[in-house]
This record gives C-alpha cells, structure tokens and sequence, in this order.
C-alpha cells in the first residue's frame, strides 16, 4: 500500500479509491464497502488527526494506522445502515478481537460510531448502543464521528 503518511485528505482519498478500484481481487459489492469505508477513514483522520498514517484498509474491517510507530486499529460502525445488526460478526467478538490485535501488532483497537444526522449532535442512540453491546470491554476507545458536521467526539 502506498504511503498516505502527511497527505492531505482529498490526496489520500484519492490514493486509496484508486487502490480499491485497481484491486482484481475485490469484487463491486467488496470495492463499494472498501469505497465507502475508505471515505469514512479519510475524513474521520481529517477531522481527528491529520498526522494518522493509513497502513491497511483494503481486506480488512478493521483499519491499521500509525501514528509514532504506534498502530490502532480503528473499526467503524454506521448507525444508520446498521442499526439492527446483530452481532455474530468479529467487530465485537473479544477472542477475534485479540488475535487481531496481536496479529497486527496494534498497541489500541478504537471503535467509531458514524452517523449523518444534519440537525443533532445528540450522542444518547451512540451511548444506548455501547451500553446494550458492552462496546468499552472490547475496545480501547470509543468516538462518536458525526460525518455531516465534520466532528468527533471521544465517548470513552
């Protein structure tokens, strides 16, 4: 993967669309999810913290960044698409959860809510679903990540 350490964020984007799409190995249904996950990385580093450098993105749920040599692991969660999700996947199951960390050397897994609400920045539905999925057991951090208004917040 190419390096997308101090990029701009259209730059990076642009970078890791291209990568997805130039993939023989994804398929459309896979290319779009690695689309719309890219575009959801991108903006959360751009909001968050530009200095984030993208390591993995492209097979995984769970995206590697870097930051000082410090990798996380940084997995998003879309109320709105998914809101009656059950959880049977490896996002919230603790043993998947460990062998990836090991697996890529993570020093922190984080966990984040996107939502697209235009009008609130009411956080009570992203903290109802922590709670109800014991999300804090599991991850190191949690964001609340309001795509529209460009804002994140740290929940735990």
């Amino acid at each position: 993967m190419k390096s997308t350490k101090a990029m701009r964020f259209t730059d990076r984007l642009q970078v890791l669309t291209g990568q997805i799409i130039d993939d023989p190995l994804l398929a459309g249904e896979q290319q779009e999810k690695r689309i719309i996950q890219a575009f959801d990385l991108c903006h959360f580093i751009h909001c968050f913290d530009p200095s984030l450098e993208v390591l993995d993105c492209l097979y995984q749920d769970i995206n590697v960044v870097e930051k000082n040599g410090s990798r996380k692991g940084i997995y998003f969660w879309d109320l709105l698409y998914n809101k009656n999700y059950y959880f049977s996947n490896s996002a919230l199951c603790q043993s998947d959860l460990a062998a990836y960390k090991a697996r890529y050397k993570l020093t922190e897994l984080w966990f984040v809510i996107v939502e697209e609400g235009l009008f609130s920045n009411d956080t009570s539905e992203s903290t109802d679903f922590i709670e109800r999925y014991k999300v804090t057991s599991l991850y190191d951090k949690v964001f609340h990540f309001n795509y529209t208004h460009s804002t994140v917040k740290t929940l735990i």
